[in-house]
């Protein structure tokens, strides 16, 4: 009986009614086909056979025409817009798959799925899981139940809910088809209380053809068994499991039978038609035969270990049998391979040593005993025998011995490894050969023996690593000391031609390291100036690349940060998925260590460390053109392997590091935790961070791509913050950066017979450098000269020292050169200990004095740099010396004076300069006052500026010594310059005060009888609120910064003293216009009032409001706006009580700035009596008549903020007052939205042009292009403009947005809604799309306001405005109205919101479905 007829007998019962149905059907459907039969058109309408998408269908059904002579065929196009078929169609983008073997469709060979339970599966689930995982690809256990989590078990667990178990195995068959189809070739089912052998499933497995269905396993005990046995296992080819898996519901549905063997092979028979077989025929005839690999129904779980090694000592047997069996053969055939291939290799069938195709490629034996390895490098000559080189040759001499015993029948004794030789063969494994010393116990003598070993390589395995591709974006991170800055800007500017230009994905982050005291503001004195300036010129150069350059300020402590400290700061901001590269200054970056930084650094899995190229010392080395090239060459340098300051990583494998850490070295949160730094501690930095954190592999080798100058190492200065290990290694490191052992004795040979050549060749190189005529070369020079001055001798100091003092001296020299030396000398002097009573100093301060007067100003600048370095020197003794002369100089020159001299007549022609480009050529220009006095205010002093900056050079470098100088004489001086008519004097003179105050408290803030600046404290105080108060920006910074030091250096109860006057300047300045001024201000406070700061204003509150109320009458708007929003700060923060007195006088202040001329004051005004009005209702109540009428005003002014800010402030009036203000507003608001009809309209001027949604760009452009509309009008300024109709109901728009928010008044809200739908409806005048995006911004607070309930039921009133708005030209509208819809469909619900829209128009789906994937504006 054939296969098939057996298969329909065993299913014929079921399957009856169905054969039935489908032979009637098949019947019915042959006897009513010929009766059926109509033409094709004939049902359909004569419309839709003549429609676009029908087109002719005869044509399109015949081969040829029937009626046309000439037929021509024409493309159906689809219902597409114009527009749409206009628009070119964007090339889809080719995806191609991660891997290769997702494209080529290589799957893995087999899954195991084991059909388990939550009682069994810890005991034989657990054994058979650790005697088949490392066999298999994949191992999977299937039970009942979920929580598999809570078992502990730390195996592949997939849990089912606890119904019909007679299923299970079908659910197991829809998980494996669902998750792992296509990733395996073959699956193989079984219980876990079946042992299996796992090699020789894999080895069966691998012998199947995968193009052939298999369903194979052991058959049951009976003659016409159609099933295997599932406790046996069940083998299913990955086409039979994609068969199986379409046919499962009807396997569900015709399970009856308790036995899972039974349900899952009639599933499987019914799916495939091919019954289990235990046996396969291969091509060419022969049988694959399913082996004895399973053992089932085991009794206990541990039995399976038994089972294992029984299996395991037969493989092994096997296995070494096979080997014998082919050296035999081996043997064998040798004589009769041909002799150009005749091998004699040891062992038998090993692979042949390498031989060498030249001298080069000889493979070195290293010698070793049992201590010590001999000659392991180019630099040493013996290294300790440990760690894996212990192990390794310890295991070869035991098998040894062993052998020999063995061999020796015990006759021989082990004493001793003599010595032993070792080669690593890539393509072969490594040999050994030992000399082993022995007693032979026969003859009692000490007899050494040879032999050859050889570790043989085994099966390479192939490590997974996790994909990673070079499209990362790379972070750069560069530390910048003070001193590294010439250096630094050359990095960058290297960057941006490597990465920038070229379009790379990298991002450069400068860590900028400031030294305390030293300002980081941007300004002249910010010593990283010229470094931000030169980021912020490349980022705006190349920002459509996305490539920038940006920087992180660290203010450092005395001791320089650690790399681990410097990390924690700058990268604490990153993203976890941010790969960084920390990098250092001297290195030459490339484009392909960049994409192999990429593809070596993987997160969670491996930190890249390169080992750099690195150049020798240039004067080491003899081809100069190439070592300028940076060719890899060993002349030129060497790949640096003691060198770890570049390392890249992920930022989440660096917090993951750092917190594993955190207990021995606590992470740097701010700058103020730097003190808890400790460099000491850290070896190697973050490389030695990740060694000791984290388990993640440590990459680290050479590195072509990168190539670093020569930099000095520097050991002597590193010596203090490193241990004893680290400081070996870094003079292992310094001796090596120098040149060639061969290159240094030339060297040294040479500079002991040149050395003062030498002398003289260095002076003259630093000297040219100092006296070149660009600044960047002298700055180069003086970099240099800082880094390179404490190497030199006392002798070249001495040389270098005079000749500079010569070009000082000289009159003739240009005042480059002057400049230069100046910086130069004041280098020296910072870096070297001077004696007080060396003459050469004298004769430097006399040439610095008389350099004060010099017409350049910069070499009067560097001059005062020189004198305040000498003060740090000598501790006072300079200042003595030369204070008559500074002083006098900022005496002589308070008050213009012309003299008849070179330096007056040379003024005197820039003024005249100056003044014809202020007066713009013009006769009448020139004679006015207003040039005059902008010049008066604006031009330099002669040398009024640099002797105040001398002055304080020398008060900064003397320091607390300086203390006995301060008299009454010396501040009446000073505080003549802070009251000067010139801002940069005022401005200088405040940077003095700053001085004086700081070198107060360097002793300590509590010595307050013997600090001057304590004692002339109100004197101080006076001019420093005069310079807080200043129309000058730029002075009141200065003065800003004198004030906090003075502050802070003094306690807090010392404070009070002066809080009246410097508080409410203090307190003012935090809402001040200028960026600068405000920011710092708000430090300020926070740093001198800590949490006490609301506590001390309303101690202080009749100063606060007296200054406040000053303030509003100030000239300069700003101070009047800054002053109008601390006045509603008042009443916002502090008590009522505390403010109530002062209410009617803060009112009167603010109902005058109501009619200011700046519309900004006027905004803050009418905010501020808002807040008040809300805070005071009572005391303000009597005002009201009179701020009624300029709330409507601002209401419909001209600015849109005044606009809004009224709106604010009448709803802050109706919440304070309710029902009482309510009618008044309600019919303001009336008012505003009925006029908009009468706007004025330019239809009559441009009537000519065509109706339409793009009409108002043509309009506006034509409007703005016309000469008649501005030309011969009359001119308003910002405050005087006449309303408009449209600007009043704009306001009211506002109005009703605000009042939304007041219960009091929703219902009068509600009922405006339709007018304020039908004022946005006009759209005859240009400025409508103004009024339509004041709506859009507030439909939202109308509907949080009024409830979803009321708003819906007026949202189709907008709708029309809404989408008119949204496919509006104008660009603030569109995006209003776009933010507006996301909006509304958050607050009601998109579907809601859609079926309203739908309701209204149907033809606005298209618009809000497309806003929903497009972000607004």
């Amino acid at each position: 009986m054939s296969f098939s007829v057996r298969s329909l007998l065993v299913h014929g019962r079921q399957s009856t009614s169905l054969i039935i149905g489908l032979c009637v059907g098949i019947s019915l459907s042959l006897i009513l086909t010929p009766y059926l039969e109509e033409d094709c058109s004939g049902g359909l309408s004569h419309k839709l056979l003549g429609g676009v998408r029908v087109g002719n269908l005869r044509d399109l059904r015949s081969s040829g025409p029937a009626e046309e002579e000439d037929y021509e065929p024409r493309i159906i196009l689809k219902n597409y817009s114009k527009e749409e078929l206009a628009k070119p169609e964007k090339p889809e983008k080719l995806l191609r798959p991660r891997y290769y073997a997702t494209e080529l469709g290589i799957r893995e060979k087999l899954l195991v799925a084991v059909v388990s339970s939550k009682e069994t599966v810890s005991s034989f689930g657990v054994s058979l899981n650790r005697t088949l995982s490392h066999y298999v690809d994949k191992l999977i256990f299937f039970i009942d139940g979920f929580g598999t989590k809570k078992m502990g078990l730390n195996i592949p667990i997939v849990g089912f809910k606890e119904e019909k178990p007679l299923i299970k195995v079908f659910r197991i068959l829809s998980y494996l088809n669902e998750n792992y189809l296509n990733e395996f070739d073959y699956f193989f089912l079984v219980t876990d209380r079946t042992y299996v052998h796992g090699r020789q499933l894999v080895r069966m497995v691998q012998r199947l053809s995968i193009s052939r269905a298999v369903h194979m396993g052991h058959l049951l005990d009976h003659p016409d068994a159609l099933y295997c046995s599932l406790d046996a296992g069940i083998v299913l080819s990955h086409s039979v499991l994609r068969m199986v898996a379409g046919q499962l519901s009807w396997c569900t549905r015709n399970t009856y039978s308790d036995s899972d063997t039974d349900n899952l092979g009639r599933c499987i028979l019914h799916a495939v038609d091919q019954p289990c077989v235990s046996s396969l025929q291969l091509v060419g005839g022969s049988s694959l035969v399913q082996e004895s690999i399973t053992v089932s129904n085991v009794p206990e779980g541990s039995d399976m270990f038994s089972l294992h090694i029984y299996f395991l000592q037969n493989d092994l047997r096997h296995l070494n049998h096979s080997i014998l069996e082919h050296r035999r053969e081996i043997e064998t055939t040798k004589p009769s391979a041909p002799a150009i291939r005749r091998e004699e290799t040891w062992p038998v069938g090993s692979a042949p040593p390498h031989q060498p195709a030249t001298r080069f490629d000889v493979i070195q034996w290293d010698t070793f005993n049992a201590t010590h390895l001999f000659l392991p490098d180019d630099f040493h000559n013996t290294k300790p025998l440990i760690g894996v080189d212990l192990l390794d040759i310890m295991s070869v001499v035991n098998a040894s011995v062993a052998h020999m015993h063995a061999k020796a029948k015990g006759h021989l004794e082990y004493k001793e490894l003599e010595y032993g030789h070792r080669r690593t063969d890539p393509a072969r494994g490594v040999d050994y050969i030992l000399s082993l010393v022995f007693r032979d116990n026969t003859s009692g003598l000490r007899v050494t023996r040879k032999l050859q070993a050889s570790r043989l390589l085994t099966e390479p395995e192939i490590i997974p690593m996790p994909y990673v591709t070079e499209n990362n974006r790379l972070t750069l991170v560069l530390p910048v000391d003070q001193s590294e800055i010439v250096e630094a800007t050359q990095f960058v500017q290297r960057y941006e031609a490597e990465c920038m230009v070229k379009g790379e994905q990298t991002f450069l982050m400068l860590a900028l390291l400031y030294k305390p005291g030293v300002s980081s503001a941007g300004d002249d004195k910010d010593v990283f100036k010229s470094l931000k300036d030169l980021a912020l010129q490349y980022t705006q150069e190349h920002h459509e690349a996305g490539s920038k350059v940006g920087w992180s300020i660290v203010h450092t402590l005395a001791s320089h940060p650690s790399e681990l400290a410097i990390a924690d700061l700058v990268l604490r901001k990153m993203q976890e998925d941010t790969l960084v590269l920390v990098t250092r200054h001297s290195a030459h970056i490339t484009t392909d260590f960049l994409n192999r930084v990429r593809m070596n650094t993987i997160l969670n899995w491996q930190v890249f460390s390169p080992v750099p190229f690195t150049q020798y010392h240039p004067d080491t080395v003899t081809d100069t053109e190439s070592y300028a090239k940076m060719d890899i060459n060993k002349n030129n340098g060497r790949f640096d392997a003691y060198n770890f300051d570049h390392i890249s990583f992920y930022i989440g494998d660096f917090l993951s590091a750092r917190r594993a850490v955190a207990e021995s070295i606590p992470i740097i949160r701010n700058e103020k935790e730097l003190k808890l730094d400790r460099p000491q501690e850290q070896e190697f930095g973050l490389y030695g961070l990740f060694v000791r954190g984290s388990d993640l592999h440590m990459l680290r080798a050479p590195e072509a791509g990168l190539k670093l100058g020569y930099r000095e190492v520097g050991c002597a200065k590193k010596a203090s913050n490193q241990s004893e290990h680290l400081n070996g290694l870094c003079r292992l490191q310094e001796g090596q950066s120098y040149g060639l052992r061969s290159d240094l004795i030339l060297v040294t040979l040479e500079v002991t017979d040149c050395g003062s050549r030498m002398y003289a060749l260095e002076v003259e190189r630093v000297v040219a450098g100092l006296c070149a005529g660009q600044k960047l070369e002298r700055d180069r020079a003086v970099a240099d000269l800082n880094l390179k001055v404490k190497t030199y001798s006392p002798e070249l100091v001495q040389i270098l020292h005079t000749a500079i003092l010569d070009i000082l001296t000289d009159s003739t020299s240009p005042w480059e050169s002057k400049h230069g030396g100046l910086l130069g000398m004041r280098a020296m002097m910072m870096v070297s200990t001077a004696d007080p009573e060396n003459p050469m100093l004298a004769e430097v301060r006399q040439a610095a004095l008389r350099l004060l007067t010099h017409q350049e100003v910069r070499v009067r600048g560097a001059a005062g740099e020189v004198l305040g370095a000498l003060c740090q020197q000598d501790g006072g003794a300079t200042y003595t010396a030369s204070c008559s002369t500074v002083l006098q100089l900022i005496r002589s020159n308070l008050e213009r004076e012309v003299t008849d001299d070179e330096a007056s007549r040379s003024e005197h022609e820039n003024t005249r300069i100056l003044m014809e480009k202020l007066s713009a050529g013009t006769r009448e220009r020139r004679n006015s006052g207003d040039a005059a006095q902008i010049f008066h205010d604006t031009a330099g002093w002669r040398n009024l500026e640099t002797s105040m900056k001398c002055l304080e050079h020398m008060i900064i470098g003397t320091g607390h010594k300086f203390l006995p100088f301060i008299n009454q004489d010396l501040l009446d001086l000073i505080f003549k310059a802070l009251t000067h008519t010139n801002r940069f004097v005022r401005e200088t003179g405040f940077s003095v005060c700053g001085a004086l105050v700081s070198c107060g408290a360097e002793e300590g803030a509590e010595l307050l009888e013997s600090n001057p600046m304590f004692t002339f404290g109100d004197q101080l105080t006076q001019h420093l609120g005069k310079g807080l108060a200043d129309n000058w920006s730029q002075v009141r910074l200065a003065s800003s910064v004198a004030t906090r030091k003075f502050l802070i250096s003094l306690p807090p109860a010392a404070r009070e003293r002066f809080y009246p006057t410097l508080l409410p300047r203090l307190c003012l300045n935090r809402y001040y216009v200028a960026e600068g001024v405000r920011l710092y201000s708000q430090e300020t406070w926070r740093q001198v009032t800590g949490a006490e700061g609301k506590t001390l204003v309303e101690k202080y509150i009749d100063s606060v409001v007296s200054y406040y109320i000053e303030a509003t009458g100030a000239d300069n708007h700003a101070v009047r706006e800054a002053a109008c929003a601390c006045i509603a700060e008042l009443a916002l923060k502090l008590t009522t009580d505390a403010v109530r007195d002062h209410v009617p006088r803060l009112l009167h202040a603010l109902t005058v700035c109501f009619t200011d001329d700046s519309w900004p004051v006027r905004d803050a005004a009418c905010v501020a009596c808002g807040n008040f009005i809300l805070c005071f209702p009572e005391e303000a109540l009597s005002s009201m008549e009179e701020l009624y009428p300029l709330f409507f005003t601002n209401l419909e002014d001209n600015i849109p903020s005044v606009r809004q800010g009224a709106a604010v402030a009448i709803a802050n009036v109706v919440r304070a007052y309710g029902k009482d203000s309510l009618p008044l507003v309600v019919e303001r608001l009336h008012g505003g939205l009925k006029g908009i009809e009468e706007q004025p309209s330019e239809s009559e001027r441009y009537g000519s042009l065509e109706g339409g949604l793009s009409t108002y760009g043509v309009v506006k452009r034509k409007r703005d292009n016309d000469m008649d509309l501005h030309s011969n009008k009359q001119m308003y300024s910002c405050s005087a403009v006449p309303p408009q109709l449209w600007e009043r109901a704009d306001g009211c728009i506002y109005l009703a947005g605000e009042l939304a928010g007041v219960p009091e008044a929703a219902a009068e809200v509600t009922a405006c809604l339709p007018m304020m739908a039908e004022a946005v409806r006009h759209k005859h005048y240009t400025s409508h799309v103004t009024l339509l995006e004041t709506l859009c911004k507030t439909l939202p607070h109308l509907a949080r306001g009024l409830s979803k309930r009321v708003f819906k039921t007026h949202l189709h009133l907008f709708l029309d405005s809404i989408f008119y708005a949204l496919e509006c030209e104008n660009a603030l509208t569109s995006s209003a109205a776009s933010q507006c819809l996301s909006q509304l469909a958050q607050l009601l619900g998109p579907n809601i919101l859609r079926g309203r829209v739908e309701e209204h128009n149907p033809s606005y789906l298209r618009a809000l479905d497309a806003n929903a994937f497009t972000g607004p504006l």
